[in-house]
This record gives C-alpha cells, sequence and structure tokens, in this order.
C-alpha cells in the first residue's frame, strides 16, 4: 500500500519494471494501492516522467485522486500506466507542455478522468478513457492538443471544454458517452476529424454573446452526412437556441487507433 507519494526534485523518472527479481513470478506492472487514503503521486517539479504501473486509489469516499501534476511543474511525462477507481480526478495536470500518452485510464466515480488546466502547451495522446463522469476536461487552458484517444462510456460529457481557447481536439474516438463534447465559452478550438459515435447527444455548446469562433471541422457524426451537419447549442445566458455547422463533414469514420 502507497499513498502521499510527493516528487519534488526535478527530473526524476518513475519507471515500472514488467518483470519479477529472483524466483518471482509476476510480470505484469508494478501496483501500487492508494486505498483512497490521499492522493497517491503528487509531482511538484518539473521533467518528470511517470511511466509503466498500474495504480489504483479506491476506499474511503473523500476527494482524493490517482496523479497530481502541481502548478509549475513544466514539462512532466505520464504515460503507459493502467490507472483506475478513485473518487475525484485520475490525473489533474496543472502545468504547461506535459505530456498524458498511451494510458488506460477508467472508474473515476465523482468526477474527471483526466482534468487539464488552466495552463498550456499540453498533449493528451492515445489514451483509452472510460467510464468516468467526464472523460476529460479542459478548463481555462490554451494551446494544447487532444488527439488520438478513445473515450467511451462516460456518463456526462466524453470531453468538455470550460471556457478554454485555442485547443485543438483533433482524431479522438467519442463513443456511447450521453454527451460526446460540450463547449462552454471558449474561443479559436478546433474539433477536427474525430469520431463521434453513439452518443445520446454527439455535442452541443454554450456562448453568452452568440460569436464564438470554434471550428468543427470533418468529423464523423455517426453516419454518412452529405450534408452540412448542424451542432445545436444555446446562447446569451441559455435563452436563445443557435446552431453551428461541421461544413464538410465525413462519410466514413476515420482509422484512429
Amino acid at each position: 500500500m502507497e499513498h502521499g507519494i510527493e516528487i519534488a526534485q526535478q527530473g526524476i523518472s518513475l519507471l515500472g519494471i514488467s518483470r519479477e527479481l529472483g524466483n518471482g513470478s509476476d510480470t505484469g506492472k508494478p501496483f501500487i494501492d492508494g486505498r483512497g487514503l490521499a492522493d497517491v503521486i503528487t509531482v511538484k517539479a518539473r521533467n518528470v516522467t511517470i511511466t509503466g504501473f498500474h495504480i489504483e486509489n479506491i476506499g474511503h469516499h473523500v476527494a482524493w485522486e490517482i496523479i497530481v501534476i502541481s502548478w509549475g511543474a513544466d514539462g512532466c511525462v505520464i504515460s503507459d500506466n493502467n490507472l483506475s477507481y478513485t473518487l475525484w480526478s485520475i490525473i489533474n495536470c496543472a502545468s504547461n507542455f506535459s505530456r498524458i500518452i498511451n494510458n488506460t485510464i477508467n472508474n473515476s466515480f465523482a468526477a474527471y478522468g483526466i482534468l487539464l488546466g488552466p495552463y498550456s502547451y499540453n498533449t493528451v495522446s492515445g489514451n483509452v478513457i472510460e467510464n468516468c463522469p467526464v472523460g476529460i476536461c479542459v478548463w481555462d487552458g490554451t494551446f494544447n492538443t487532444i488527439i488520438r484517444n478513445r473515450i467511451i462510456y462516460c456518463r456526462e460529457f466524453g470531453i468538455d471544454i470550460l471556457g478554454a481557447s485555442y485547443n485543438t481536439f483533433k482524431f479522438n474516438i467519442i463513443e456511447d458517452n450521453l454527451k460526446g463534447l460540450y463547449l462552454l465559452e471558449g474561443v479559436g478550438n478546433r474539433v477536427e476529424k474525430n469520431n463521434f459515435v453513439n452518443n445520446t447527444l454527439q455535442a452541443s455548446f454554450y456562448k453568452g454573446f452568440g460569436f464564438t469562433g470554434n471550428r468543427w471541422i470533418q468529423n464523423y457524426w455517426g453516419r454518412p452526412q452529405l450534408l452540412p451537419y448542424s451542432i445545436q447549442g444555446s446562447i446569451f445566458y441559455y435563452f436563445i437556441p443557435w446552431v453551428q455547422f461541421d461544413w464538410r463533414p465525413a462519410l466514413r469514420p476515420y482509422d484512429i487507433l
């Protein structure tokens, strides 16, 4: 059982070795069990790498997380981990220039698979995220890239964009969620060449004064679309229904993963 691990020295690499030493027979990822007693790992320094672990944090009903990348801990890499079972966020990233890549993330009970923000130039790529209220939340951040993730079975949103601007969401599979993607208030975001499949509501938006500057570009919307695809939303304190368009939707799903 491990929890409350803090990494405060720059450039540390925490590497899980998938083999047993000596006469052991366990060849899976090293297992860390936080037991829901605290955040499992908190990163407080730059250029830290955490890769190759299986980490769970199921236990008492408090809002603990699995991996927290703190403010100022820029340039970190979280890769190739299996991260499961916590009450709040599986990964909470409040840094710049970090990469969250090729992780399997599931079963956040109350909140997020990945919470990203309010910072910039992060990359979230190649992750499989499922069974969370919200798969990926990007709030107030800019110039982040969310690419080639599979986000499935989320009870509220596959991707939730909260006041974030100038981010790119491309080549993601967004499937079997309540709402595939919701965009609140941000400007200059690109939602491009994603597969939206079997979401109860594929996508929606809200903007207080009507102008968004967001672009929906050649996404696949669950079936071939010969005409522009309309995204229903609202403006001005939700009083006025509004429509945006993906003017050239894809005729077939993209081969992404």
